[in-house]
């Protein structure tokens, strides 16, 4: 049964016989003459749900054999009408070349003089000899005929020096080309990757591992991999200098152990997936984990024991996927955590992820010297918490992220000047907060947040209560002397409060230095 895309009234037939000229030369010319075909006759009997008896049948039926014979001669005339176009597209193409080369022949730059001359071809032919200088390349078009040569280019001109290449979205739309998909993956170029990242469809990054995978060949000189797409694979690639591996959004099966990896960043993944790639990543001494995504239907996590000296976590709009990573793993030889904040600034830190947090700072006895916190809960009794269960810290920073929008906060504790009220950390615990605090640095956007530091500050060196046993002096030589105090404030304004916070700064029993900067 015929099926048609629109009505055949659309047309608007013909009234003369047609005849197209396809060679200016020899005239030859196309002709085709319509009018044989009764198309109003044709037309009428559709629409009239006319049924033709046999004979009228047989009519038809040679009718259609001869227009099919037209339709043949279209096609035929047609084909050979985008054979000579491509042909001529070819031609052009290289009289444009041919074109460029003349222009650059009779540029003014021939007028210059001799020994100038050599002196500018001198440092070309250095730079095209030079190996190392062409051995970085990036591109988010390779599907273009210009950059696709240029790709060549920096193939052939970097010669067996190692390569590293930046791959990002956008020009995968239709596939990766073939040609640089064969380049990308020949075992003379894989031999050569250093530092690789690639940010692109899902099937972009499997064609490129995948030639890996089947052909069974190894990456002798890789250093760094960057892997930025929603992708599962299965990776057995053996890579023996691998030290930085990144995985955003990539479920990344490496099936053993690798012990070079040093530096494992790992966003958007369920935290049983990010245990199996600790596992395989032993020696790390850098974990960060971004945003982990929580799967209720995994099963729990066992007990891990990591060995790394640093480890970031950030949150995203929810902590829950961060909670079994908190509550499985054991860092016996951590001295830097830093914690970062989720995006949006409404979002507050739950007094089960403070719980969590300091279960897992006291299970791993670590000698944590370097705190990083991305702003001050306000909850003075969840920072009391955190304070009492990392006392080796010598170093605090708490960074605010100055590109997020401030919310305003019109809660009913309210001081004068719109600032929340932090409760006294002083009213909540006797000890002597971060004894062995020497520097302490913060990145804030407005002299209203301020309150939180002079608290630490005053606590640390507060006269002992009414009730207390303990002498004033000798609760004081409970904390090291601070060395330290870096301020970075994007909006500063000199005012009576920042006066107040300078002169408290300025003790010279609290503070040797300080220094407040203004953001231009």
């Amino acid at each position: 049964m015929a099926y048609f895309v629109k009505s055949i009234a659309q047309h608007n037939w013909p009234k003369e016989r047609g005849s197209m000229h396809l060679c200016a030369k020899c005239g030859d010319s196309f002709q085709l003459d319509l009018q044989e075909l009764d198309y109003d006759k044709i037309l009428h009997r559709v629409r009239s749900g006319y049924s033709p008896e046999r004979l009228e049948c047989s009519v038809y039926s040679k009718l259609l054999d001869g227009a099919k014979e037209k339709m043949d001669r279209c096609q035929m005339e047609l084909r050979r009408l985008r054979v000579l176009l491509k042909e001529l597209e070819t031609q052009q193409d290289f009289l444009e070349a041919y074109i460029a080369g003349a222009r650059s022949m009779v540029s003014p730059i021939h007028s210059f003089p001799v020994e100038l001359m050599g002196e500018i071809f001198k440092w070309y032919n250095l730079v095209t000899s030079m190996p190392v200088l062409w051995s970085s390349f990036g591109s988010h078009a390779l599907t273009d005929a210009s950059t696709s040569s240029l790709f060549n280019v920096f193939l052939q001109r970097s010669q067996s020096h190692p390569i590293d290449f930046k791959l990002f979205d956008g020009y995968y739309s239709s596939g990766m080309p073939r040609h640089v998909l064969a380049s990308l993956t020949a075992i003379e170029t894989t031999n050569r990757w250093r530092h690789v990242q690639i940010t692109g469809p899902r099937f972009a990054v499997k064609e490129i591992l995948q030639a890996l995978i089947d052909s069974g060949r190894s990456l002798p000189e890789l250093v760094s991999l960057n892997l930025d797409v929603n992708v599962r694979l299965s990776f057995p690639v053996d890579c023996p200098n691998l030290r930085f591996l990144t995985l955003h959004d990539v479920s990344l099966d490496l099936e053993y152990p690798r012990l070079t990896v040093t530096y494992l960043d790992l966003m958007g993944l369920s935290p049983k997936e990010t245990s199996q790639l600790i596992r395989c990543c032993p020696n790390i001494q850098v974990l960060v984990l971004r945003e982990l995504l929580e799967r209720k239907e995994e099963e729990a996590i066992a007990p891990i024991s990591c060995n790394t000296a640093k480890f970031t976590v950030a949150f995203g709009d929810s902590y829950d996927g961060v909670l079994p990573i908190f509550d499985s793993l054991t860092f016996p030889e951590l001295n830097h955590l830093e914690l970062l904040g989720p995006r949006q600034q409404t979002i507050e830190p739950k007094t089960f992820l403070i719980t969590s947090l300091c279960s897992m700072l006291e299970r791993s006895q670590s000698q944590l010297t370097h705190l990083t916190i991305p702003s001050v809960p306000s909850i003075a009794a969840d920072l009391l918490r955190i304070f009492l269960c990392v006392p080796s810290v010598t170093t605090l920073e708490r960074r605010e992220d100055l590109e997020v929008k401030e919310v305003e906060d019109h809660s009913s504790d309210e001081e004068e000047g719109g600032r929340a009220k932090i409760p006294h950390l002083e009213r909540m615990s006797e000890q002597c907060l971060l004894p062995q605090l020497k520097d302490l640095s913060m990145v804030i956007r407005s002299c209203h947040q301020l309150e939180s530091l002079l608290e630490l500050v005053r606590s640390r060196w507060r006269r002992t209560d009414r009730n207390s046993r303990v002498p004033a002096p000798k609760l004081v030589l409970l904390c090291r002397r601070l060395g330290r105090i870096r301020l970075y404030i994007a909006d500063f304004s000199y005012d009576n409060q920042m006066f107040t916070v300078i002169e408290t700064l300025w003790k010279p029993e609290e503070v040797i230095s300080t220094r407040a900067e203004k953001k231009i």
